[in-house]
């Protein structure tokens, strides 16, 4: 069988699922989508040509909009649902004004070294949960200091230990002018965290979850994840 009438066999198969029966126009919409997914699609085009607007007006463009919206959902629900199917496909959001495109992954063929190093995130399907050391800063406000902290369960045995060698480290000025904060950087484990998920959504149709290392309290909170953890564990944490 071709890989042209394999993913037709899947595109029937959502059409004919739970995931769309609520949607009056998402059948339709998802083989006109099939059909011209070489292409990027125009909200004018989807609106005339599915929804039988008579004129691709800015009102009959937000309806198309909102159906390709629903239809994403819909797919990403369609998937989570661990259907064994070969292909999975996903509808990203447009770009700009360039319009709509179906994509298609091949779950069981090498598509290069990238999705096969990841692929065992991708089959069996399981929520993929990106863990993460979230940077602990102390701030001197008076000083116009700050100093970076590993990460860190955040109990008061461990910050009483930081404000400790805050004020050894600067001769006492930084003991009681300090407070801690968690700054959002594009750096480090956070830049690799934004990246993998925006990998994740636009190569292969997945949302990934996420979790501060230290907000965890144990490794069961992973148990049906299929996780990704980033850095290292910097801290014990109980049991």
């Amino acid at each position: 069988m071709s890989d042209e009438q394999e993913q037709l066999d899947t595109i029937e198969r959502i059409a004919n699922s739970p995931f769309l029966a609520g949607l009056k126009h998402g059948p339709k919409l998802l083989l006109y989508l099939f059909q011209n997914k070489s292409n990027r699609v125009k909200e004018s085009n989807i609106a005339v040509e599915v929804l039988g607007a008579k004129t691709d007006s800015q009102i009959f463009g937000g309806n198309a909009r909102q159906q390709c919206k629903k239809l994403r959902d819909a797919l990403q629900e369609y998937a989570e649902a661990g259907y064994d199917d070969e292909w999975r496909f996903f509808l990203p959001e447009q770009t700009g004004v360039e319009g709509y495109q179906l994509r298609a992954v091949n779950l069981r063929a090498s598509l290069g070294a990238v999705n096969a190093f990841w692929r065992a995130h991708l089959k069996p399907i399981r929520p993929v949960v990106i863990v993460w050391n979230e940077p602990l800063f102390y701030r001197d406000e008076a000083g116009t200091a700050m100093v970076r902290v590993p990460d860190f369960d955040g109990n008061s045995d461990g910050a009483g230990r930081i404000r400790q060698g805050l004020a050894a480290l600067s001769g006492g000025t930084m003991e009681g002018e300090t407070y801690p904060c968690h700054l959002y950087a594009l750096s480090g484990e956070i830049g690799a965290r934004d990246r993998l998920a925006d990998w994740f959504s636009k190569e292969a149709g997945i949302r990934t979850g996420g979790a501060v290392s230290r907000h965890m309290n144990s490794a069961d909170d992973l148990a049906e994840a299929s996780p990704i953890l980033l850095g290292k564990r910097t801290h014990q944490q109980n049991p």
